[in-house]
């Protein structure tokens, strides 16, 4: 069925666009305008109240679809498509979309990541120093491509003797193809990496193929799942020729050591928050969430042979009356300096439901899954709580950014609005009567009836508002490509803060239907 009602999110995340890379940090928020923080004048266009500033025109070009790139006035059209979400954004705020329930708490969600991206860069990244050393040593594992075979048996005994058949002189090569003829493909027994992802990877792994010289096998190692005889087959580097590669590789590796560190600090700094509040989670609360979230997202045999309706009855019924009129007041995690409700949690849940997995192979990963998910929700409280002490939120660079994601979600809101609209009066379709192909053949001309709304409803608000753009400025923006018809499609996701996202607010892939 055409679900208009997910386009909020889709449009606001970006999800029906493939990953390419992904990313903990913004590292350099105010890079892109170091050419015009001299300037007095830094806005590119105006929309009404509405300031597009370099800034905000540079990162939403840079992580933007690519269809715009590809053609003639990549940055005028660009601008013009930004100008469009500007304008609806407008019109919902003079609607109050601004105030509905979902663009409030998903507009919470972004502001407050925003700001604990500052708080963990002050208290963390600045603290971390990467030697000349460290990146020559990733950029050299990075380089060494490894080519590793290997024998495995659960059985001991096996193993060693096939270890003693090697060491009395039989080929390795034998007793490895003899075990690809038992049905086993060539990647159950062997690997080609380089050395940098094998210790990212498989850190045991790799340190026993540092012990080895190319052709000699392993003694035996014994492992969790067996036993295994380990061959280094082969070992080269690949020696990048341009200066252009070469730098791309150390830049890479200094990231890498970056975030590994940042991890490791960032893990110990978050603990010791938790330690001063004491976070518990109460235990009948975590029952109803439990059952509560079943209900939604497990198959219904499992949640039958599970009983977490009956648990959720039986705990509900051993409830206070004053949580039994209102259960979503239920304190699910005490504090030291409060409780946070079974409400908080799920208006937490909501903006992210839509990418996180439950393991749900028994009634004990999934119980473990639930609690996760409760310990990262207040992990998220306490980081938001402590920026907001440091008036984080009060920072110029965090109210800038944090209105650029108010007007694409405002606007994003208002497509929604206007997406659903139709949805109402395709009848058809709204109640599922239809089969694929005539489903298909009605959600393409509701997405047609949707630019055309869309159009006309821009055309009526450039009428009411007024446009102004600093064409000399705009010109004068440098961007990584424009007017490239070989310009490819790549798809930034920021992971590891509060919520997965964009770095940046840019212009829907859904403007390309209007080229």
């Amino acid at each position: 069925m055409y679900r208009i009602d997910k386009l909020f999110f889709l449009v606001l995340l970006g999800f029906n666009t493939t990953y390419a890379a992904t990313y903990t940090f913004s590292e350099s928020r105010n890079k892109s305008i170091n050419n015009y923080l001299n300037q007095a004048d830094n806005i590119v266009a105006t929309v009404d109240t509405i300031q597009i500033t370099t800034d905000e025109f540079y990162n939403s070009y840079e992580y933007g679809p690519a269809f715009i790139k590809r053609g003639a006035e990549s940055k005028k059209k660009h601008l013009n498509y930004i100008i469009n979400e500007k304008l609806l954004a407008l019109y919902g705020y003079s609607n109050s979309i601004d105030t509905l329930e979902q663009v409030v708490e998903m507009y919470n969600s972004i502001h407050h990541d925003i700001m604990t991206e500052e708080l963990f860069r002050d208290d963390i990244l600045e603290n971390i120093s990467i030697s000349e050393s460290e990146i020559d040593t990733v950029v050299i594992q990075k380089q060494l491509v490894l080519q590793i075979k290997w024998l495995f048996s659960k059985d001991e005994k096996r193993i060693f003797e096939q270890r003693e058949l090697l060491t009395k002189g039989d080929n390795f090569d034998t007793l490895y193809n003899r075990e690809l003829k038992n049905g086993l493909l060539l990647d159950d027994r062997s690997m080609t990496t380089n050395r940098y992802q094998l210790g990212k990877k498989n850190p045991f792994l790799a340190k026993i193929i540092d012990t080895l010289q190319i052709g000699k096998v392993s003694s035996p190692i014994n492992t969790n799942d067996g036993w295994y005889l380990i061959k280094l087959e082969s070992a080269s580097r690949n020696v990048f020729t341009t200066e252009t590669e070469y730098n791309k590789l150390r830049v890479e590796a200094e990231n890498a050591i970056k975030k590994i560190k940042m991890d490791k600090v960032s893990d110990k700094y978050v603990h010791n928050i938790l330690l001063t509040h004491n976070p518990v989670i109460k235990r009948d609360a975590i029952t109803i969430l439990k059952s509560y979230l079943g209900k939604f997202i497990l198959p219904s045999e499992k949640y039958d042979e599970w009983n977490l309706e009956q648990s959720l009855t039986n705990t509900t019924n051993k409830l206070d009356d004053l949580y039994k009129s209102n259960i979503s007041n239920l304190p699910l995690v005490k504090l030291n300096t409060g409780n946070i409700t079974l409400d908080e949690f799920l208006k937490w849940y909501r903006n992210r439901e839509q990418y996180i997995k439950f393991n749900k192979t028994n009634i004990k990963t999934f119980s473990s899954s639930v609690e996760n998910l409760v310990w990262r929700m207040v992990r998220d409280k306490l980081l938001i709580n402590l920026a907001i002490e440091r008036k984080y939120d009060k920072q110029t660079s965090v109210i800038e950014e944090s209105q650029w994601w108010k007007d694409k979600i405002v606007y994003s809101a208002v497509r929604n609005e206007l997406g659903n609209s139709i949805l109402i009066e395709n009848k058809e379709i709204a109640t599922g009567k239809l089969d694929k192909s005539g489903e298909d053949k009605i959600t393409q001309e509701m997405e047609k009836e949707l630019s055309i709304k869309i159009f006309r409803l821009v055309a009526n608000l450039k009428q009411k508002y007024k446009i102004e753009i600093n064409e000399n400025l705009l010109n004068n923006i440098q961007v990584s490509s424009e007017n490239d018809p070989t310009a490819i499609e790549i798809f930034t996701v920021k992971k590891g803060g509060l919520i997965p996202r964009m770095p940046y607010p840019t212009i829907d892939r859904d403007w390309e239907s209007w080229e």
